[in-house]
């Protein structure tokens, strides 16, 4: 089984797609990278809503084909919790509404986990780690406790070889939405959904109560 993680951003949507073992729990990462996209003149010139589509439907096309190449069975998506700037927000919003499409155009429905939460379920193993206020999660510490937690259980060499070619200020994207896969493996909702897609070949009685499972545990 393969889980994706999705770190949404119009300008840089960074994925990470993870197999599990025969355990169902983290074993290697498959793939991972970032999809940018930049303002189109040409399009712009024609409106702002002309220019953010063209952005939307390049994030869209790379999306639905990284979903078709690896083909996972659940994606974990950074949810969209607002913002104080009026054009991050639009930019939030907009890409937030692709990724989830994409994901949802694949037959994939998407769990949302919100980077702080995310970030409160990764492990800890340092008492700085352990320190770490929720505040302090949301900022550039929240950042590095990530990017730490990642290449320790998945190591640093294969985040150099998957994202040769990124600067380091962009290869964040990639490093949170790997954490997003790490952190979705302590959630419920990512348990119900590994169930039922365990069992989705089973007989009608078999996914009638894996879907009552799944519906109690939320």
């Amino acid at each position: 089984m393969k889980i994706i993680g999705i770190d949404p951003g119009l300008g840089h949507t960074g994925w990470c797609v993870v197999n599990l073992g025969e355990d169902h729990d983290i074993d290697t990462i498959e793939a991972c990278g970032i999809i940018q996209t930049s303002v189109d003149k040409s399009a712009a010139r024609m409106g702002v809503c002309a220019g953010y589509n063209v952005r939307c439907e390049k994030l869209q096309t790379e999306l639905d084909g990284i979903i078709a190449t690896h083909k996972p069975s659940i994606a974990i998506v950074e949810a969209f919790a607002g913002s104080q700037s009026h054009k991050a927000g639009i930019h939030m919003s907009l890409s937030f509404a692709t990724v989830t499409a994409s994901c949802r155009s694949a037959g994939l429905s998407p769990q949302l986990l919100l980077v702080s939460e995310a970030r409160r379920l990764l492990p800890r193993s340092t008492a700085a780690d352990r320190s770490l206020t929720a505040a302090k999660m949301r900022g550039a510490n929240g950042k590095e406790f990530s990017e730490r937690v990642v290449k320790e259980i998945f190591g640093e060499q294969v985040f150099l070889d998957q994202l040769e070619g990124f600067a380091k200020g962009k290869r964040e994207h990639a490093y949170d939405a790997a954490a997003l896969v790490v952190a979705s493996m302590r959630h419920p909702a990512v348990e119900w959904a590994r169930r039922w897609s365990m069992n989705k070949d089973d007989n009608p009685d078999q996914q009638a109560t894996s879907l009552r499972e799944a519906i109690n545990m939320r």
